[in-house]
């Protein structure tokens, strides 16, 4: 998310970035001190955690609003719009309002979806493919160059990443691994249950970040 001079000092961005990170860690180990029970009350769907992660979402586009001239909003459109799938999807959009699961493959294959439902699944899934290979497309060199350069932009993209991808790869970790007949303990499940949601809950800070620090304001 960068394009041109930077609006704060990267020192100050490594320092919010970094504070960013701390409160992630602190997050996990305050939840580490709670029961199962007042853990699974703060992380269950429609909890504090979930809503906290879909008001981050909302706050990442308020502060594309504020950071961003229209003229860029209009030109990066696919950031505010990646911004909302992550909020829906957050939310069990895909799954609670589809027969199936808009990510499942059964959703288009075989006869349990209605023909408009169909359709609608297609279209919505042909939108989340543009919105992803436009930003593949159009932003992997800024991204790159960033990175190499130390942006505090681009860090955070790359935090919003790896905490996309490690949140993903804990889910279920243990169902994950018992099909390589690897059993996992209970402790190691609940705290891989809570990686998780407090990762979901990183991406939208990390976005956050990468919004205000970006270069985005003189483009």
């Amino acid at each position: 998310m960068s394009t041109s001079k930077a609006v704060l000092p990267e020192r100050s961005g490594y320092l919010v970035l970094s504070f960013a990170v701390l409160l992630i860690v602190a997050a996990i180990g305050f939840l580490q001190l709670l029961g199962t029970e007042d853990q699974e009350r703060l992380l269950a769907e429609g909890g504090f955690f979930e809503n906290l992660t879909v008001v981050g979402y909302a706050a990442c586009l308020i502060l594309i609003g504020v950071c961003w001239p229209w003229s860029t909003t209009q030109a990066r459109w696919y950031f505010p719009a990646l911004i909302i799938l992550f909020a829906l999807r957050e939310l069990d959009y895909d799954k609670s309002q589809f027969t199936v699961g808009l990510l499942k493959s059964r959703q288009y294959f075989g006869n349990l979806v209605s023909i408009p439902e169909l359709v609608l699944s297609v279209v919505i899934l042909i939108f989340i493919l543009s919105v992803v290979a436009s930003i593949f497309l159009k932003e992997t060199r800024n991204f790159i160059s960033g990175l190499i350069a130390g942006e505090t932009s681009q860090l955070a993209i790359m935090a919003s990443i790896l905490l996309l991808l490690t949140s993903k790869s804990v889910d279920g970790l243990g169902r994950k691994l018992a099909g390589f007949n690897i059993e996992v303990s209970q402790s190691v499940e609940q705290f891989s249950y809570v990686f998780e949601e407090v990762g979901e809950l990183g991406i939208p800070m990390m976005f956050a970040v990468a919004i205000v620090f970006g270069r985005s304001r003189g483009s």
